[in-house]
């Protein structure tokens, strides 16, 4: 997709900051109350492939239109871009009103019937602002609802809620930058675990580590609103030497207790930069006496296409070695299958947008179908992410997933709390 010129993308900007100063201006005049949305749309770049732009063109057309008559009398619906849309909602009923709305907009996105005519799904997720208290002007409204789109984005979930205290994302990277060496120091990061069932023994295969932040003041920080700009900063290094660290000392204690399980840790794009990577990695898994095939890492697809060469090297030392390479989040947009071919992946984790679709939607379903052909041909597994519902479980397993991971099995938890899990779970756990 051809990106507008500045001068085109400015002029844009203006009318959309027009646009939302008038919902604004009516919601003043009567209950003062309004909500932003902001949805970014995936699988834009592949319609425009597959139906050429005057189909695509077409199709995005009647998209607009059957999304703005779903909505409410009053409420504005446009494209900023072609990939990205906006919603001004004056006098919602609620914030959860407006939360309904935007699920029924991202409904008509993924059940318009112009793309089936594609093998490509277009899918949306939403940040939702709300006036006055996450912006009291069209310009802060709008950055709000991008914060939390961006929340949405990295926490993989359908709409994300501006949080109240932290609405700013330039201002909250520089309050990162202040707050969180002292968090380091004061033992405010911590770290649980997610389990990753076998499907076919329902036993525990591996154990993601992920990130908590609790602040003295804010409370609990969820990791989509801290982590992106922690792994985009100097912390991201030391962040994901804790994590590395506390994955290994952990794997070495459930190990001793009679736990065999894969100790899973997520490596960013700045942690690919390291020119010695999989040594780091690896005198890690030395130190704490733990063979690396009992180990994994999990690397996003946007990490990978942000450092192609040097992750290559890295990678492939690393599963020389008998580590595991997890592609992570497969499906969200960036997905290439080349990308498994090109690198030493043993793994790729299906993403939820994917996975949470899997019993509604037949073309979900070949996805994961021509993904399980695509492994057993190039000696990959295929993990189901972000699995919610037993039903969700089910599909997963009749169509050939080997594992899956998500809060129908167990959510995130301590890791005292590891050992007292069952031998097996299964989806009614």
């Amino acid at each position: 997709m051809i990106r507008p010129d500045v001068e085109g993308a400015l002029s844009r900007r203006d009318s959309d900051m027009q646009r939302i100063g008038n919902i604004l201006s009516k919601a003043e005049s009567s209950s003062g109350t309004a909500a932003l949305v902001a949805i970014d749309l995936d699988g834009i770049s592949e319609i425009v492939v597959e139906l050429g732009t005057e189909g695509a063109t077409a199709a995005l057309d009647r998209l607009g239109q059957s999304m703005s008559a779903a909505l409410p009398d009053g409420y504005d619906c446009w494209f900023s871009r072609t990939d990205h849309i906006w919603i001004a909602m004056p006098n919602p009923p609620s914030a959860a009103g407006a939360e309904a709305y935007t699920l029924r907009a991202l409904q008509e996105i993924s059940s318009t019937p112009d793309f089936g005519r594609s093998a490509t799904s277009v899918t949306g997720v939403a940040g939702i602002a709300l006036f006055p208290g996450h912006g009291e002007n069209p310009f802060k409204l709008a950055e709000a609802a991008q914060a939390a789109l961006k929340v949405a984005h990295f926490e993989q979930r359908q709409v994300v809620r501006a949080d109240t205290n932290l609405v700013s994302d330039h201002a909250f990277k520089r309050w990162i930058q202040s707050e969180f060496p002292s968090a380091i120091e004061s033992g405010q990061i911590s770290f649980v675990y997610q389990p990753i069932v076998n499907l076919e023994t329902n036993q525990i295969a591996k154990l993601e580590v992920l990130a908590r932040w609790h602040h003295p003041e804010k409370g609990a920080i969820g990791p989509g609103t801290f982590v992106p700009h922690i792994e985009s900063t100097q912390f991201g290094d030391h962040l994901f030497n804790e994590s590395l660290t506390t994955a290994s000392k952990d794997q070495r204690s459930w190990t001793i207790n009679g736990l065999d399980a894969i100790s899973a840790v997520n490596v960013s794009a700045i942690n690919l930069e390291r020119w010695d990577l999989a040594d780091h990695i690896l005198a890690a898994t030395e130190q704490w006496g733990i063979s690396p095939d009992k180990f994994s890492i999990e690397i996003t697809e946007t990490a990978l296409i942000q450092n192609g060469r040097r992750a290559r090297a890295s990678l492939t030392e690393l599963a020389a070695s008998g580590m595991t390479i997890s592609l992570d989040d497969f499906g969200t947009g960036y997905s290439s299958l080349s990308q498994i071919s090109d690198y030493p992946v043993s793994n790729v984790k299906i993403d939820r947008s994917i996975t949470s679709r899997l019993v509604s939607s037949k073309k979900h379903r070949g996805i994961v179908k021509a993904l399980l052909v695509m492994g057993e041909e190039s000696d990959f597994s295929v993990t189901a992410e972000g699995v919610e519902t037993e039903a969700d479980a089910t599909v997963a397993t009749d169509l050939g997933c080997k594992f899956a991971q998500g809060y129908v099995f167990a959510r995130p938890m301590p890791v005292e709390s590891v050992l007292d899990l069952p031998a097996e779970l299964t989806a009614s756990s």
